[in-house]
């Protein structure tokens, strides 16, 4: 996670990969995945990863080939968790907005940077700067950003006003910027997961995003093919195979995998 702060995330660190198995979350892993998988290949590549968490991705991209693993986070005690279940990975302890030069990392060496749910902890367009800025200097030309980030086109999804999918968006309010608006997410784990955070306007993110160097930014929306591959799991509705019970979600998904690539 990235954040002004580690706190809200240090206390969540042990727990926080319960969220991939929520609904509103699940169809996300296979969706990235396949993403990926249709932009590689990565054997041998080198990848950064931005507001890492516990590693997830990093794995993932091992998974598919990469051999430099990178992980940047803001909690120590998410990278003590990344270190517990990937060894085999460099690790540093920095906010992901601010410079990362201090950090050793060679600019333009990346052949991929992953940001899952890097951009939703940017309480203003300068931080979103700063984030986009680590990412175009850490790629090499023509290599790409990827990741998971929350819907910015609509402020509040109607399938997370409760918890029909167990995660809940609450108190959305317009930033007194007017850039964005700021968020409580909450997910029906135990123990429960919550934290704030943060979306820019569409506007506003894909302006930042042109002006650090990113091109082709687009995102990529969980659609039926995601949502059959969770319902074969059994999970949505009383019987797991229920596809009307997850129409809302598909309409008004509140997150998106992105993809982008460096000019």
């Amino acid at each position: 996670m990235a954040d002004t702060s580690s706190t809200q995330y240090d206390s969540l660190a042990s727990a926080y990969d319960l969220v991939w198995q929520i609904p509103a979350v699940r169809p996300l892993f296979p969706l990235l995945t396949s993403t990926l998988e249709a932009n590689g290949p990565y054997r041998g590549a080198s990848v950064l990863d931005l507001a890492c968490g516990t590693g997830i991705g990093l794995r993932l991209m091992r998974s598919l080939g990469a051999s430099h693993l990178v992980g940047v986070d803001i909690s120590p005690q998410m990278l003590e968790m990344a270190k517990t279940i990937t060894p085999d990975v460099t690790l540093h302890a920095a906010d992901c907005s601010k410079p990362l030069d201090h950090l050793g990392l060679e600019a333009g060496s990346f052949d991929v940077v992953l940001g899952m749910w890097l951009l939703n902890y940017c309480p203003s367009s300068a931080e979103l700067r700063g984030m986009l800025t680590n990412i175009t200097k850490h790629l090499k030309p023509g290599g790409q950003f990827i990741g998971i980030i929350e819907n910015h086109d609509i402020p509040h999804p109607k399938c997370v006003t409760d918890f029909k999918y167990g995660a809940m968006e609450s108190n959305v309010k317009e930033l007194e910027s007017g850039e964005g608006w700021s968020v409580h997410v909450a997910f029906q784990t135990v123990p429960k997961i919550e934290f704030d955070a943060f979306r820019m306007k569409p506007d506003i993110l894909k302006a930042e995003a042109a002006s650090a160097g990113l091109g082709e930014f687009s995102f990529i929306k969980p659609d039926w093919t995601d949502i059959k591959r969770v319902i074969s799991e059994g999970i949505g509705g009383e019987d797991g195979k229920d596809e009307a019970w997850w129409a809302d979600l598909v309409e008004e998904p509140p997150n998106y995998v992105f993809r982008a690539l460096k000019n």
